[in-house]
């Protein structure tokens, strides 16, 4: 039986259920905390490793000279930092419409789907790290807890454009399990939508990512998640990319969206003549020359 009561935004559905509940689920509790050590061996540990030259793994600058487009703006920071909220709220949705019985499966399934993302993400990291130029010293909240929790190592493919992007079609994956009515569940697909564009944008105006990361991520997600993610999802997001933005001409998020998916188109394509799906990503990564010099990104900020 459906639990009652039905809001129509996302953001109605608090986290902090998630998280009272999520670690005390029975079957559920294994897939939790394989994620947690997931995402600390092969996020935290991983680059901090090689921050401190206990691992040596080459380290590739990847901005390109469309990421001078967009203009460093700090405030987009508040955009990014949503992606905490915003990869749990579909547990939330399961905990506040479902009977246990019925969402613990869901649960432990989005939660294997999470643990598989960063382990995929660092198979090209153990290869071939790689960052962007991005500002030292912001006196802005939330730059501060980025700037020390994260090395800044691990930009291809972005994690947060894969994460956003999985919320998104997980979201429309159980909408209609969940006894909505079409009003609203359209409304919450359009959010869980607008919101992982939103967020995408985001790393491009903090610097804390470059047009050649997230073509890379949804490349990721088509081949490792491809249940759920498919290529016209890819092609839907890079389309939606800056097109409410007039701080960016009409030329410059043409080019940027064009590039962005031919990128995309080429990691495809190239994987499909490869072994393994990250030599195509690999092989990028190791005959990339960035043509943007420090002096000059840094003139942006």
């Amino acid at each position: 039986m459906l639990k009652q009561s039905e809001k129509k935004s996302l953001s109605d559905y608090k986290t902090i259920v998630s998280w009272l509940t999520v670690p005390f689920l029975g079957k559920s509790i294994s897939k939790f905390w394989k994620l947690i050590f997931t995402v600390l061996r092969n996020f935290f540990f991983l680059q901090f490793s090689v921050k401190f030259k206990i691992r040596k793994i080459p380290v590739v600058h990847v901005d390109h000279p469309l990421d001078l487009k967009i203009k460093f703006t700090p405030d987009k920071v508040e955009d990014y930092l949503e992606f905490v909220d915003f990869f749990i709220r579909p547990v939330s949705l399961l905990i506040y419409r479902l009977p246990r019985s019925e969402y613990r499966m869901d649960v432990s399934d989005y939660m294997g789907r999470l643990r598989e993302c960063y382990y995929d993400a660092s198979l090209v990291y153990r290869k071939s790290m790689s960052t962007t130029y991005r500002p030292k010293h912001v006196k802005h909240k939330g730059f501060g807890t980025i700037h020390a929790f994260d090395p800044h190592y691990l930009c291809v493919p972005s994690l947060h454009i894969v994460l956003v992007c999985l919320t998104w079609k997980y979201v429309e994956k159980i909408i209609d399990r969940l006894g909505f009515s079409e009003e609203t569940k359209k409304a919450l697909c359009d959010e869980a939508f607008r919101t992982a564009v939103s967020i995408s944008e985001s790393v491009l105006y903090i610097k804390q990512h470059s047009v050649n990361c997230i073509p890379a991520a949804l490349y990721l997600l088509c081949v490792t998640q491809g249940d759920v993610f498919k290529i016209e999802d890819a092609v839907r997001l890079i389309d939606a990319l800056f097109v409410k933005c007039e701080d960016i001409s009409d030329e410059d998020r043409r080019q940027i969206r064009s590039y962005i998916e031919f990128m995309f188109d080429r990691f495809l394509l190239e994987g499909l003549s490869q072994d393994k799906w990250i030599d195509s990503i690999v092989r990028w990564l190791s005959e990339y020359k960035s043509e943007v010099t420090e002096e000059a990104a840094v003139k942006e900020f």
